[in-house]
């Protein structure tokens, strides 16, 4: 049969604690079979404390996920979806919510010079906006 797709899913059912389970990710093998589920979840909730929503957490977990060469892992197709449990907060409470759980994850710098170039820029901007 020509365009006919057949999948096995690999089904799991887990126990949600409320209150305690921030977000469920479902996704393909394209996903599990590039990262381990401690390193996608550990992938997302820096995105979150980077302030990026949950759509930007997507795209960028697939772009982590593609192969630079076109060989090996990352060639698959990928799919990937991540629900974020509310618990009765609104989308940005839960925002805040998240990143007081992970705190901000600070940006890496390509060298000290970036690093030290930013903090004069905002030295100066204080500064200034005590005069």
């Amino acid at each position: 049969m020509v365009g006919l797709s057949y999948s096995n899913p690999d089904v799991k059912k887990h126990v949600i604690k409320i209150d305690s389970t921030e977000f469920l990710v479902l996704a393909c093998d394209g996903i599990w079979d590039c990262l381990k589920s401690q390193d996608v979840v550990s992938f997302i909730c820096k995105n979150i404390a980077e302030h990026k929503d949950l759509k930007r957490a997507c795209e960028d977990l697939m772009e982590q996920c593609i192969s630079k060469t076109g060989k090996g892992i990352g060639t698959d197709n990928m799919t990937v979806i991540i629900v974020g449990f509310l618990y009765n907060k609104t989308e940005t409470d839960w925002y805040k919510w998240m990143e007081s759980r992970y705190g901000v994850i600070r940006p890496e710098y390509k060298d000290s010079l970036q690093l030290q170039t930013i903090v004069i820029k905002k030295l100066i901007l204080m500064i200034m906006m005590k005069i």
